[in-house]
């Protein structure tokens, strides 16, 4: 029990010393700041962690590189310009925190069933259930506290829905990033985060969820895909007064 305390204590502290100024640049910062951010962690990942995860340069390292890493960065970019999806990217980064925070505590105390020790041996059913029922009470904090006669209705036979949904994605993007690691006879993908790993390890879910969340966003409301131009990003980075 010790061991766990102190497991988790490392762990809260690097989550409030990395992500409290992470949470401060997306809410008070231009999102060029957050922009910036996310170009930032992408190189990380594709030339520090993915390299002690695939061969480099090989087909599987370019593979990984553009469609796993490249792209839902792209997509986050091109949520960040936009305001309406600006929102939604801070929800689900919210609800992946909710998620892992879950996952991990009801895991670590309460997991028993081994969800597939082949490839993860520290994933369980109950860590399943947990994350879903982190995502899920908020989501449901989040009705009643707009009218809570929303309880009774549609809308949340959809939240509950959505949140199973959320919560299997999110786990499919932990296994697929736990494969990885598996397969390379790597525990952690990196070790800049003390008690969590590296970035990847932390945003493993993210990186399944978020292009998902956006293109279900933009066909349900019909608004037009935020597409960003890789060079509009380098030409406000450069010079941003244009």
């Amino acid at each position: 029990m010790n061991a766990l305390l102190k497991n988790f204590l490392i762990r809260t502290i690097t989550t409030v010393f990395f992500v409290v100024p992470a949470w401060y640049c997306f809410l008070y910062k231009p999102p060029l700041v957050t922009t910036i951010g996310l170009i930032i962690l992408a190189a990380w990942i594709i030339f520090v962690e993915l390299p002690c995860l695939v061969s480099p340069w090989g087909w599987q390292f370019y593979a990984l590189a553009l469609f796993y890493i490249c792209f839902p960065f792209y997509v986050m970019i091109g949520m960040n310009q936009h305001v309406f999806f600006r929102f939604y990217l801070m929800g689900a980064a919210f609800w992946i925190f909710l998620h892992d925070t879950g996952a991990y505590v009801v895991g670590t105390l309460f997991g028993t069933h081994k969800m597939a020790p082949d490839i993860s041996a520290g994933k369980t059913w109950e860590g399943f259930i947990g994350g879903f029922l982190a995502v899920a009470v908020w989501n449901m904090y989040s009705i009643i506290s707009m009218d809570y006669k929303s309880l009774f209705t549609a809308q949340a036979l959809f939240f509950v829905g959505f949140s199973i949904t959320f919560t299997s994605v999110a786990t499919l993007g932990d296994l697929f990033e736990s494969s990885l690691k598996r397969r390379a006879g790597v525990k952690d993908s990196g070790w800049i985060l003390p008690g969590h790993g590296g970035v990847l390890d932390r945003l493993d879910s993210l990186l399944f969820v978020v292009p998902l969340l956006c293109f279900y966003i933009a066909y349900t409301t019909q608004l037009s895909f935020p597409m960003v131009s890789f060079f509009d990003v380098i030409k406000k980075i450069m010079f941003p007064r244009f």
